[in-house]
């Protein structure tokens, strides 16, 4: 009875072994398989018919061009993004966004954005945008110009906003519109209202600046 015992015994610890031992190669084919799955998840051209049907669909990265019916939406961008009415992209987009009503990022954004209504990034900025109103992250970094119609927001401006309305977290360059708003000034505010919470002057008429 004991040796029946040990051989089950013996029986089950050689089965653990050869278990521990399959687990590692079967790790690496997992591995290998995501991997080329990640691989086929680029695209040079896309197109974009409304909200999530796409072609391809909306998990790739495009690299070249994207042209939107109406709206489209993929991973990350990069060169030209095209829409009749909204560009989406859910990562980070590089190059030129053409959008009719709307362009989103929501990652970081290096580039130009050009649309009639709005321009939005999630992330950090960097390039210029052009709308009736360009609204980017109150905790990101926004580097260059922004032209808005009615209103630019930005967290961390470096450059310059041109608008009815400008809002900046912090503010290193210059503000050109009716109402300009900061926190942190360094730079020049040109406008009707002028606001800069830490400057000497936290409330100025035509003219505001800190250095």
């Amino acid at each position: 009875c004991g040796n029946a015992v040990r051989g089950q015994e013996a029986q089950r610890t050689t089965v653990i072994v050869q278990q521990e031992a399959v687990r590692p190669q079967v790790r690496v084919q997992q591995e290998k398989r995501l991997s080329v799955t990640r691989a086929e998840r680029f695209t040079p051209f896309a197109l974009g018919i409304v909200g999530p049907l796409n072609l391809p669909p909306s998990d790739y990265d495009v690299t070249v061009l994207r042209f939107n019916l109406l709206s489209g939406i993929h991973n990350n961008l990069s060169v030209i993004d095209i829409a009749g009415l909204a560009n989406i992209v859910r990562g980070n987009m590089s190059g030129l966004s053409l959008g009719t009503i709307w362009n989103e990022v929501d990652g970081d954004m290096l580039g130009m954005q050009f649309s009639v209504l709005a321009n939005y990034v999630g992330g950090n900025a960097s390039g210029l945008q052009c709308s009736l109103v360009n609204y980017n992250d109150n905790l990101a970094l926004t580097t260059g110009l922004q032209i808005g119609v009615l209103m630019n927001n930005a967290g961390h401006l470096v450059g310059a906003q041109l608008g009815v309305i400008n809002m900046a977290e912090s503010l290193e360059g210059f503000q050109l519109g009716v109402l300009n708003v900061t926190s942190e000034l360094r730079g020049i505010q040109l406008g009707l209202f002028n606001i800069a919470t830490d400057a000497p002057l936290p409330a100025m008429i035509l003219l505001n600046m800190a250095f």
